[in-house]
């Protein structure tokens, strides 16, 4: 009999913190050897990205009755209230509870092998520490718990924190910078409880580089340089404006993509309408797929400012051989080798110098040969699911 993993994973949209999760959803190998379970917070938001980055969501059958639970709880509901009544927070506790009995009713009528907990940073979700506990009530003899970003270590959440590390086998980051910044979680001082593994991407077939260039009249010759992603202020896409509009070298013909959707747009949109030189691109709308885009562009630049550990486009970037301009901030000098796959920088000047160095088509050729190098190497999906199953299979 297949021993059964259950995957619980809570944000109020499938962003990029719910990659892995699709990734497992959708693995082969993942599929073959255990009986796959997935829950999670309902919001239609998140529902509607799960489909769209899932195709098979619905198709998943076994024997139990759905493998695949949307949960309605309590804290979807103070969230909302959250924006014009901070204090409701004050609630969070309570409502944990009656997630941690919802979850623990649900873990033992699945009566899983393995649990997994997938959280965007920590204390994050409330509803992902909830599953801890609920899995070390219910029994769960292996409980996995990934950290895709931010940790941090508020007093108030210091008890939930004590019996989310009693519960918890395994902490899971991608980055080790993660995993040192997280010493809160460390069991007995020490990191020997604490594993860390790549995030993976899935290989898809995208919309030729040629076809969407077209769409957007962009001729063959022009360099792109993409930011992609959420518009918010800490992934510090005014940074690569900034920089492009400063370039010094003429003659090359160039331009500045933004792509994605959130509430830094105006602002964006008025920062590229204040440079009087550069040619910027705007696209704000979700009928192209991201992967797209990548492959359309030349280089990815990812100017992010706080909050950010292992972002899934410069892996995407990598798999497609493109060199990367990233931040030296969280995990990210950890995913390339400065000057080789691409550039670290540290001030936004330097991310100027290195927009325009690579201009020149031979570098983009030669770092873009070692990103997918490096790729296959370390990334590849493949690689990447077996420390998983070596990690639950222990």
């Amino acid at each position: 009999m297949k021993p059964k993993l259950h995957i619980h994973s809570d944000c109020y949209k499938w962003g990029g913190s719910e990659n892995m999760v699709g990734i497992f959803l959708q693995d082969p190998t993942i599929n073959e050897i255990f009986k796959l379970s997935f829950s999670y917070r309902y919001t239609p938001r998140y529902e509607e990205g799960m489909r769209k980055w899932v195709p098979n969501a619905g198709d998943l059958t076994y024997d139990l009755e759905n493998p695949i639970y949307p949960l309605r709880l309590p804290i979807t509901q103070i969230y909302k209230i959250r924006p014009y009544f901070k204090p409701i927070m004050a609630l969070g506790y309570a409502s944990a509870v009656v997630d941690i009995v919802k979850m623990t009713k649900l873990f033992r009528r699945i009566n899983p092998d393995i649990l997994h907990i997938n959280n965007g940073g920590y204390p994050g979700a409330t509803s992902c520490n909830s599953a801890a506990i609920a899995g070390r009530m219910a029994g769960i003899p292996k409980i996995t718990y990934m950290v895709t970003s931010t940790t941090r270590d508020p007093w108030w959440c210091w008890p939930m924190t004590w019996e989310v590390k009693k519960a918890v086998t395994t902490f899971i980051s991608a980055s080790q910078y993660l995993r040192d910044h997280s010493r809160h979680l460390w069991k007995n001082g020490t990191n020997l409880g604490w594993e860390t593994i790549s995030n993976t991407v899935i290989p898809r077939t995208t919309m030729k580089r040629k076809v969407l260039r077209d769409q957007f009249d962009i001729a063959d010759s022009e360099v792109v340089f993409l930011c992609i992603g959420d518009l918010v202020e800490r992934k510090g896409f005014y940074r690569a404006i900034d920089a492009f509009s400063e370039i010094k070298e003429q003659g090359t013909p160039r331009s500045l993509w933004i792509v994605g959707q959130g509430p830094e747009e105006d602002f964006l949109r008025t920062r590229m309408k204040q440079k009087k030189s550069g040619i910027y691109r705007f696209y704000n709308g979700s009928d192209i797929h991201p992967y797209s885009f990548i492959n359309a562009c030349d280089i990815l630049v990812v100017p992010s400012m706080g909050d950010e550990d292992w972002p899934n486009v410069i892996l995407i970037a990598l798999m497609m051989g493109k060199p990367v301009i990233i931040s030296n901030i969280g995990g990210l000098p950890e995913m390339i080798e400065h000057r080789k796959e691409g550039f670290v920088f540290r001030s936004d000047d330097e991310l100027r110098i290195y927009m325009e160095v690579l201009l020149g088509k031979e570098r983009r050729i030669i770092m873009g040969g070692k990103a997918q190098a490096i790729f296959e190497q370390k990334y590849k999906l493949e690689k990447i699911i077996k420390r998983y199953l070596g990690l639950w299979n222990d």
